[in-house]
């Protein structure tokens, strides 16, 4: 189990190098839009986005994870895996863009409708992306690399294309554009190694794998809606302009979110496989997973809190300074998130997604009684509020009903590690009259053996 750990480890900086550099030029292509277009045109296309988002969660309907589990199970050949996988994120989609359009374009204005409706068309190619196969199997590598061409391909596109707000449809081009790349590179490299996606119709059961993913599928919608949720309610009761600044603060929280992606596709095949072991192998390895991720998402929570302001003004220009308390309040979504994640594979391993489910469920009820009120009175901070509790509401909730069934503490983990962070952001952001060089020095000295304790 420790050697297996230390391999893990081992592959986190290969691994995040590469997730990272693809974020990175997806941050840059973001910069550089924020900065050409404006807060006003900034935002509808983080709307488009939004709505895509949604799009792309129906459409795939929870087979990308379904799919991972099959082929780290090795319950069938892969390449009837790939069939299933794909056709059938193939007709969702298509059935989900059919219905989606005449809404869209009956409720909101005509730009707006076809910035929507450039950016949608990512969903095509987004049906035949290969990652949860590469992922099954381990091959880290080759999806960050597609990851790379995609993003690698926006942002040229956008260089060469787009230099005012006159150009934003093309932006929702050259991001399907991108898509299309990362698409090919994956099925091309399948079919590299031998596999084939030949159709066969009698061994094609549409309604019976929707019937298996179903859980995942509500899990993943429930998570998306939230997700989205701020930047459609605040173009929709407050300004596009402030939709865009909480964008701003949500990309930058993405960028840092490149972490969670790395520990998914590290750990959730190694989880997997240890509940396929042995209970105990399987409570170890989670015990120390979430030990890892606690310490190392209160780290890098402290980090951006204090840096907040360079983060948000750097890329975006000063005109973005009021994204940064967004941004702060965005952190405690990153850290909950983090955790959310090892209880999440922890229940998809164990085969109880509904555990999953029924967290998100508590959880978009809280998100859902505190949302409005929260942005009636607070705007843009609200909204992110309102979406850091329906995280910690879901952690929570997959805690008790995971303690349940096997023994696992969150004391001194998280709960300890957690109060001292607090109590060194507050010396870091509030104790201005300090030197911030003394700032730092005392809380390294006095946080950092803590936080790791």
């Amino acid at each position: 189990m420790a050697m297996q750990i230390k391999e893990n480890l081992k592959n986190v900086i290969s691994l995040f190098t590469m997730e990272f550099f693809s974020r990175l030029l997806g941050f840059l292509a973001v910069s550089y839009l924020a900065n050409v277009m404006g807060k006003q045109s900034f935002g509808y296309i983080n709307i488009a986005q939004a709505v895509l988002a949604y799009l792309l969660i129906v459409g795939q309907g929870g087979m990308n994870m379904y799919g991972t589990r099959k082929i780290i199970a090795s319950t069938e050949p892969p390449e009837k895996t790939s069939r299933d996988v794909l056709f059938t994120k193939l007709i969702l989609t298509v059935g989900s863009y059919f219905i989606l359009l005449p809404v869209i374009y009956f409720l909101l204005p005509a730009e707006q409708f076809y910035i929507i409706l450039v950016y949608t068309l990512f969903a095509f190619p987004y049906a035949f992306l290969m990652e949860w196969f590469f992922q099954g199997h381990l091959k880290m590598d080759i999806i960050s690399i597609g990851r790379i061409i995609g993003m690698a391909v926006y942002l040229l596109l956008l260089i060469l294309f787009v230099s005012s707000s006159h150009d934003i449809i093309f932006t929702g081009i050259a991001w399907t554009l991108g898509g299309v790349f990362n698409s090919a590179y994956l099925l091309i490299i399948y079919k590299k190694q031998g596999y084939h996606l030949g159709f066969n119709l009698e061994d094609f059961k549409f309604f019976r794998l929707i019937k298996n993913t179903f859980s995942l599928g509500v899990s993943s919608v429930i998570s998306q809606v939230v997700s989205q949720f701020p930047i459609i309610f605040l173009g929709i009761v407050a300004t596009a302009s402030e939709a865009g600044l909480y964008s701003a603060a949500y990309k930058v929280l993405m960028l840092v979110l490149v972490l969670d992606r790395v520990f998914s596709a590290l750990f959730f095949p190694q989880i997997t496989a240890a509940f396929n072991r042995s209970p105990e192998a399987f409570e170890e390895m989670l015990k120390r997973v979430l030990r890892i991720i606690s310490v190392m998402g209160l780290v890098v929570s402290v980090v951006v809190i204090v840096g907040s302001d360079y983060l948000m003004t750097l890329p975006f220009s000063r005109a973005f300074i009021n994204a940064s308390p967004i941004f702060r309040v965005l952190t405690g979504v990153f850290y909950f998130n983090l955790l959310c994640s090892v209880f999440t594979y922890a229940v998809i391993g164990m085969n109880r997604e509904n555990i999953y489910t029924i967290a998100l469920i508590y959880g978009i009820i809280a998100f859902l009684i505190c949302v409005f009120p929260l942005t009636k009175y607070f705007g843009a901070e609200g909204s992110a509020a309102a979406y850091t509790i329906f995280q910690f509401v879901t952690f929570i909730t997959m805690y008790y009903k995971l303690k349940t069934r096997i023994n696992i503490q969150i004391l001194r983990p998280i709960i300890i590690p957690a109060f001292i962070s607090l109590i060194i952001i507050y010396i870091l952001v509030t104790l201005t009259d300090i030197n911030i060089i003394y700032r730092l020095l005392i809380s390294f000295i006095a946080g950092a053996p803590l936080i790791s304790y």
